[in-house]
Parts: structure tokens; C-alpha cells; sequence
């Protein structure tokens, strides 16, 4: 079996698994997720973010807190938002200081699984990123996730139970 047709088994587990959560579930656990994050940061550093806005019917991670806290303690720290829409818009060149991406699957070596549209690979491929955070749920974690070239790596995995530092 060739590693994108494994992906693509993976991803439709983890997607049915995510799917069972119940909305407390994922409300409790993003704010677990969230709290770690917000310790974990150094916000003084930042002066660019590049974060996603949740899929709430995917029941990705929530960041809505994580904006608006944002917003409210470090109003000069510029947010730019993954797109929601197709065709995406790809930036190129950029410098961020801190890039916040959802995860689907993990291993604890860095490797992400997303959607399979490939826009955090090359956001990160194209850009200069000087930290990559994924927030996952710890249940998404696998033992070893079929990597391929252009697959980027996470420099943390923040679940609701721990910090995975690559």
C-alpha cells in the first residue's frame, strides 16, 4: 500500500473518532489545549501570527478563545488567518513568528496529519516560521504516521494531557 493511501485511511478513522466527541468534550478539552498554549508562549516575542480559525462541524480544536485573548492582552500582535475558502490563498516570503496549525493525526515525532489538501505544507515549506504549534486532541496521537517529503514538521503538539516537544 502506497503512504497517500494509507493517509487516506487514517485520516477517515480520525475524522469518525473526532466526530463522535460530544460538543462538552470539545469544549473542555480546547480549553485545556488553550491553557497550554497561553503558558507556553513567550507573547512578547510575537509580533506575527499565523493561526486557523476552527471548523466547528470538524470539531477541530477551538481558538476562538486564543483570539480573543490575543486581541484583548497583545492588541500589537498582527493575526493573519488560515483561509476558510477555496481557491486558498497561499502567502509567500513571509516571516512568522508563530504559526498555529490543527492537526487530525500526530506522532510524537513531529509528523502532522492534515485534511489532505496539502496548505500547511506549503505554508510552512514557503515561509519562515520560527515556531510551528499543532493542537490535537491526545486520542489522535498514532505510534508512526506515513510521512512523505513535502510533509512539514510541528515543533510542538499541544494536546488537552501534554506538550509533545520535538
Amino acid at each position: 500500500m502506497v503512504i497517500s493511501d494509507k493517509k487516506i485511511i487514517l485520516r477517515k478513522k480520525l475524522l469518525k473518532n473526532r466526530q463522535a466527541l460530544g460538543s462538552k468534550e470539545v469544549d473542555l478539552n480546547s480549553r485545556q489545549i488553550i491553557e497550554r498554549v497561553l503558558g507556553l508562549v513567550e507573547w512578547e516575542e510575537i509580533n506575527i501570527l499565523h493561526i486557523y480559525k476552527p471548523i466547528i462541524s470538524k470539531k477541530e480544536v477551538d481558538t476562538s478563545s486564543l483570539i480573543d485573548w490575543i486581541h484583548a492582552n497583545h492588541p500589537e500582535i498582527e493575526i493573519i488567518f488560515a483561509p476558510s475558502k477555496k481557491p486558498f490563498y497561499l502567502p509567500k516570503d513571509e516571516n512568522y513568528d508563530l504559526v498555529i496549525v490543527p492537526v487530525l493525526g500526530f506522532d510524537r515525532s513531529g509528523n502532522r496529519l492534515g485534511y489532505g489538501g496539502g496548505y500547511y505544507d506549503r505554508l510552512l515549506g514557503q515561509n519562515k516560521c520560527k515556531q510551528v504549534i499543532g493542537l490535537s486532541y491526545s486520542f489522535c496521537e498514532v505510534d508512526k504516521l506515513p510521512a512523505e517529503t513535502h510533509d512539514q514538521k510541528l515543533d510542538k503538539i499541544i494536546t488537552e494531557k501534554e506538550i509533545i516537544d520535538r
